[in-house]
């Protein structure tokens, strides 16, 4: 999510210094004018950007992907409730298994989550075990399994040693 927002950052920073050397190299008159209105339409459209995105996410289906990362690394369950940890980690392992299984075909995937207690009483997630299985004539590369690696990193705001994933072929 960081990564994210640092990205359209860095994009809006761009885009002003553009638009800053465009109006210094135009002369001044009428033409200034107009390239003054297309720029700062181009300026909204590309703050608006993010908030487009969420909406795009969210009538496509593909919220929990947009805002799964932010949501589980704010979860936080009482570690003196083993039942909560478990509905945690089982929440946890079905938001992988969907936002991971979409172009795969059905029952290709096996995920385990290990979670750990914190000092604040939370729970935290500090692995995901992914199995890969060749199934109806699908078969799983060393590629796809570093992908899915990256994505549920991505997903869960770990890093990729964090992720293992084993298929068929070997393990990463």
């Amino acid at each position: 999510m960081l990564e994210a927002i640092s990205g359209w950052l860095r994009h809006m920073v761009v885009l002003v210094l553009f638009a800053a050397i465009l109006e210094m190299i135009l002369p001044s008159g009428a033409l200034q004018k107009y390239v003054r209105v297309v720029l700062g339409l181009v300026m909204v459209l590309a703050m608006l950007l993010p908030i487009r995105a969420l909406f795009v996410g969210v009538f496509s289906g593909a919220w929990e992907k947009a805002l799964a990362g932010p949501l589980i690394s704010n979860i936080g369950v009482s570690s003196a409730a083993s039942a909560g940890a478990t509905t945690y980690s089982q929440s946890v392992q079905r938001i992988i298994a969907l936002s991971l299984s979409q172009g795969l075909p059905q029952g290709s995937l096996t995920v385990q989550v290990a979670t750990r207690p914190e000092a604040d009483g939370s729970v935290s997630v500090n692995g995901v075990y992914i199995t890969c299985q060749n199934v109806s004539g699908y078969v799983f590369h060393r590629q796809e399994a570093l992908a899915l690696q990256a994505q549920t990193a991505e997903l869960l705001g770990l890093s990729a040693s964090a992720i293992h994933v084993s298929y068929p072929g070997g393990e990463v």
